[in-house]
């Protein structure tokens, strides 16, 4: 019977040890984002964090065919430098990131569109309290 006990006790110290081992791991990874948000913060890089990641918006990200779902025509194209939208054939504009902004300068006019969400397959931005999806083309 005692060595039931003892079975039960050297269970629980095994369990034990590895939640502790488990919430130093977890400790170090908060740490490790920590530093990469200060060292991109120093360095003047735009970030945005949810969640505790990091997400940064570059024009890179942006590169590609974009339309309201991936059956209908394209509504807008994203180049390095420019985009241009489908209907507006032959017309580029040039476009910036600054921090969670994409401003879009529309002959003489500035559009300015707050990124809200963006990965490799949706983009969501926001203009006057409205949101567009975007889904990225293939």
């Amino acid at each position: 019977m005692n060595y039931k006990l003892y079975f039960l006790l050297f269970l629980f110290a095994c369990n034990n040890t590895d939640s502790k081992q488990e919430n130093k791991i977890n400790i170090g990874q908060d740490h490790k984002r920590e530093r990469i948000a200060d060292s991109l913060v120093e360095n003047n890089d735009s970030i945005t964090l949810f969640d505790k990641e990091i997400s940064i918006y570059n024009k890179q990200d942006l590169v590609g065919v974009w339309g309201i779902d991936t059956v209908s025509n394209a509504i807008i194209v994203f180049e390095k430098d420019s985009l241009y939208y489908v209907e507006h054939l032959g017309e580029y504009y040039f476009y910036d990131i600054d921090k969670d902004t994409l401003n879009i300068y529309l002959n003489g006019y500035l559009s300015k569109e707050k990124i809200k969400f963006l990965n490799n397959d949706m983009i969501v931005l926001e203009k006057y309290d409205h949101l567009d999806t975007l889904i990225r083309r293939n």
